[in-house]
Order: structure tokens, then C-alpha cells, then sequence
């Protein structure tokens, strides 16, 4: 498996973590499911995501997304493939 390969994976691992924990911790939108379907970028789910919702869920999200960039990048930082 080539590095490119391993970022997608970690980029669709990351995905479906950061869904899941928002989904538990702020009332799930179909509009929040569409922002995840149409993107691959972290950030840019996190920039249409922070402008979808009220300040409290804003700066929960921010944080859960910054936890899972720092995490993605130690990942493909520690791949050697």
C-alpha cells in the first residue's frame, strides 16, 4: 500500500469518527450528512460545519476536529510504507 492510499484510508477513518462523536454529542442535521458525503477535506467539513451551528456546538466541534487532524497527521507522520 502506497503512502497516498494510507491518507485516504486515514482520511475516511477520521470521518467516521468525527461523525460518530458529533453524532453523540450535538443534535444530528441531514444537513451535516450532506457536508459529509461532499467532502474529503477535514478542514473544509469543519469550516461548513462551524457555519452551520450555534457557538456551544461550534467550539465542540473545532476542538473534536483538531483532536482527529493532530491523530491523522502522527499517523501518516509514523507511516513508513
Amino acid at each position: 500500500m502506497n503512502k497516498e492510499d494510507k491518507k485516504n484510508i486515514y482520511i475516511k477513518r477520521a470521518k467516521q469518527r468525527i461523525k460518530k462523536r458529533l453524532q453523540e454529542e450535538i443534535e444530528w442535521e441531514e444537513a451535516y450528512e450532506d457536508i459529509f458525503k461532499g467532502s474529503d477535506s477535514i478542514r473544509e467539513i469543519q469550516e461548513q460545519l462551524t457555519e452551520m451551528l450555534d457557538e456551544p456546538d461550534k467550539v465542540r466541534v473545532t476542538e473534536l476536529i483538531r483532536k482527529e487532524l493532530e491523530q491523522y497527521e502522527k499517523s501518516l507522520k509514523n507511516y513508513k510504507g
